[in-house]
């Protein structure tokens, strides 16, 4: 069977140093595939290469079989790899529910700009992208959150707003770049509820994040990383109980570990 995603001996260096150094895996259909690592480890560096947003890298991506490595961010995107950011601070005037709405638009060639001022098809796009966007803000618990500016919501909360303008665009695999940063343990709680729905409804996933407990439950295998370098790959409990991933990455005894969603 095809891989859904394949990246092969992918490096990328900054100034010499190599921030991704030779790293390779795959995404098999359905699958989340959650990358752990600490600060440096190259986590966000590798989702770039994937998104094609990290200039000019060394080895090969496909995606459902066909090499992306050259297909700009616009076209990778257009054909089913959606991704979220770390920060979504650009877009602080913007109500919840038109930042939802931009994944729908960004995906089939319109913008709300061009709703506003262009002709009348861009009109129905626009109405189609705010319809699909209040439809999941309700689905998951958001709907007051949409007439609000992505200013005034609490920080966990335009995470996972990011999180359905990714899914709104109907992708086939998510690029997830730490969902649940800045995040109190109520939203890590929501956020881990929505993942759970998300992977019920059969879309892949790459999730980076450095809470292990919240990459532990939503991910099928883990792939550590160090210092641009995989580690390890495997399920999480096999992951997260290494050694060479306890002293790079966890800094203290996995047992020890506590999960912030659950404390």
């Amino acid at each position: 069977m095809t891989e859904l995603l394949e990246v092969s001996g992918v490096s990328r260096a900054f100034g010499g140093i190599k921030a991704v150094d030779d790293v390779s895996f795959a995404v098999a259909p359905g699958e989340w595939v959650g990358i752990a690592g600490p600060n440096g480890a190259g986590k966000s560096t590798l989702l770039n290469c994937i998104s094609n947003v990290a200039g000019r890298y060394s080895g090969t991506i496909a995606f459902q079989g066909v090499t992306i490595s050259e297909l700009s961010p616009s076209r990778i995107s257009r054909l089913g790899i959606a991704r979220a950011f770390q920060t979504v601070d650009g877009f602080s005037d913007c109500s919840g529910r038109d930042f939802v709405a931009l994944g729908r638009l960004g995906q089939r060639g319109a913008s709300i700009r061009s709703s506003v001022f262009g002709p009348r098809s861009s009109y129905r796009k626009e109405r189609s992208a705010q319809q699909a966007a209040e439809e999941l803000l309700a689905k998951f618990g958001l709907s007051r959150m949409g007439d609000l500016p992505m200013r005034e919501l609490p920080y966990g909360v335009r995470k996972m707003v990011d999180v359905l303008r990714v899914l709104v665009s109907e992708p086939t695999i998510m690029l997830l770049d730490e969902p649940t940063s800045g995040s109190s343990a109520r939203e890590r709680i929501m956020l881990r509820e929505m993942m759970s729905a998300l992977r019920e409804q059969g879309v892949s996933a790459v999730v980076v994040d450095h809470d292990t407990g919240f990459l532990a439950h939503c991910s099928d295998r883990i792939v550590a990383m160090a210092e641009g370098r995989k580690l390890i790959e495997g399920p999480p409990d096999t992951v997260f109980s290494n050694p060479a991933v306890v002293r790079a990455y966890l800094g203290e005894q996995p047992e020890k570990k506590a999960d912030p969603a659950t404390s």
